[in-house]
């Protein structure tokens, strides 16, 4: 019986660490990324090289890792006819580039769907 008693013990952690496993925990973090950016007109620029013009625009906030947010304007520029794309984030003193590509298929909302997070997986 005290053989059965420690031996239940000792695999006690073991069942408990077994339920944690299965567990899928968020795998978000800061990424440090290399962006193009420069003064909103000459960043600008970058799309309209493509015969991209504003297709969606939106009032965003900038959070820092350590630090406060501040607000930015998110510009998606699009070529219907080539596909291609361009996503800029822009501040009165500064725009970035942080995305840009081809074969974008313009989809029309649709209320009942909710938005994919499984892109790339």
């Amino acid at each position: 019986m005290k053989r059965l008693l420690i031996a239940l013990l000792f695999l006690m952690p073991l069942s408990a660490s077994a339920e944690h496993e299965n567990i899928d925990a968020p795998q978000v973090f800061w990424a440090h990324k290399p962006i193009q950016c420069g003064k909103p007109n000459e960043i600008i620029k970058i799309p309209e090289q493509y015969g991209e013009k504003p297709m969606v625009t939106g009032t965003g906030l900038a959070v820092q890792p350590n630090g406060p947010g501040f607000q930015v304007q998110m510009i998606l520029g699009v070529n219907p006819k080539t596909g291609t794309w361009t996503l800029i984030e822009m501040t009165a003193e500064q725009a970035c580039v942080l995305g840009a590509g081809k074969d974008i298929t313009l989809i029309k909302p649709d209320t009942t769907t909710k938005l994919r997070t499984d892109y790339g997986s």
